[in-house]
């Protein structure tokens, strides 16, 4: 029996560090956190685009396994007037029971799912001290999140799905060829969360990546298959090491609220920031230390870095960086440059910096 509803947190609740630096600490609320429930009270997900995939589906019956207080079911209801029936671990109303990360009712030929599953990773349940009663769902799968269990779960009831789920979902190991959309929402749908999510529409049919749509917000952007193409992966030709005290080139890895101070490198010196503060675990802020870079180079190795960073981010329209959480202040979704795409940008521009000499072969041939 919970004694405290899920909104709320019992005065008593265990604590997890989430700054050392700031020694900031915040509650855990354990009965929320190990089902991971974020309640979607706000239809700014449903999107015009998603209503009319709603519509072209015309589904005699939708179906919410994650139900919660009912408020998918009650926007496809009043969209299409069509019957609709859900499950949840902690039924309010007239929902039934069901424990939907483990089995779903087969759905009836025609139905469509609209739902907004359970989200936690199986690293933060266990920095959260609630894997005692999660690893049972984590034994069953070989994914890392509660989400992508419950999409198999899903897409075993019913090919066709429409769900609320991390936008990490797009760099993911996740098999996509179900998919026929991915909306990155630009408004967040929850009032208790900010984790970045889109609307991922899944049909049941394979088809080439270049079949996806992509949208960011109501504008279709690109297909997953272009986006794929722009992905870059490190060669390991230069020793490059991250985090290091020493290093000469500077690299703020996430962008600012202030949309003036994007994700970018530096020079050591233009970057207000004590490199002693780094740890071998930070993802943010680090110093790079590259053992063959000529100091004389130094600038304009730096501007090709920001250049060759500018022209992926516009050529994969952002969708390739992490999201990181909230927007910056002109709505845009704030991102984070992972270490191995930094790796390549900074191979890329090594590589132009000093080109490779030919071969005595490519001399004699010349």
């Amino acid at each position: 029996m919970n004694l405290f509803p899920e909104s709320e947190t019992p005065p008593n609740a265990p604590r997890m560090l989430v700054s050392r630096e700031k020694d900031r600490f915040v509650s855990i609320n354990g009965p929320k956190v190990r089902h991971g429930r974020f309640l979607t009270e706000r239809d700014v997900w449903f999107r015009p685009h998603l209503q009319e995939q709603l519509r072209a589906w015309a589904p005699s019956l939708v179906m919410d396994p994650f139900v919660g207080e009912g408020h998918l079911l009650d926007l496809a209801k009043s969209l299409l007037g069509c019957d609709v029936i859900g499950y949840d671990i902690h039924p309010v109303g007239n929902w039934i029971f069901n424990d939907s990360l483990l089995s779903i009712p087969t759905a009836p030929e025609g139905s469509v799912v609209v739902t907004n599953p359970p989200y936690l990773a199986n690293y933060s349940a266990k920095r959260k001290g609630v894997l005692d009663t999660t690893g049972r769902y984590f034994s069953t799968t070989r994914w890392d999140d509660l989400y992508q269990l419950a999409i198999d779960c899903c897409q075993a009831s019913c090919p066709r799905v429409m769900g609320i789920i991390p936008e990490t979902f797009l760099n993911s190991p996740y098999p996509k060829s179900k998919l026929c959309s991915f909306t990155v929402l630009l408004e967040n749908p929850f009032e208790d969360t900010e984790t970045p999510v889109g609307v991922a529409c899944f049909d049941g049919i394979d088809k080439p990546l270049d079949q996806i749509a992509l949208y960011v917000g109501d504008e279709r952007v690109a297909n997953l298959g272009m986006i794929e193409a722009q992905r870059l992966r490190p060669a390991n030709t230069h020793a490059i090491t991250f985090n290091h005290v020493e290093g000469q080139i500077a690299l703020r890895a996430v962008d600012l609220q202030d949309p003036g101070k994007p994700i970018r490198f530096f020079c050591r010196g233009e970057l207000n920031y004590d490199p002693a503060k780094m740890k071998v675990s930070s993802r943010l802020v680090t110093y790079i230390q590259i053992p063959s870079l000529n100091a004389k180079d130094l600038p304009r190795l730096v501007s090709l870095l920001n250049g060759h960073l500018a022209d992926f981010r516009a050529g994969c329209h952002d969708l390739l960086l992490s999201p990181f959480k909230g927007n910056t202040k002109t709505g845009r979704r704030r991102r984070r440059l992972d270490y191995a795409t930094a790796r390549s940008l900074i191979e890329r521009s090594l590589d132009e910096l000093t080109p490779q000499q030919p071969s005595l072969f490519d001399q004699a041939v010349v």
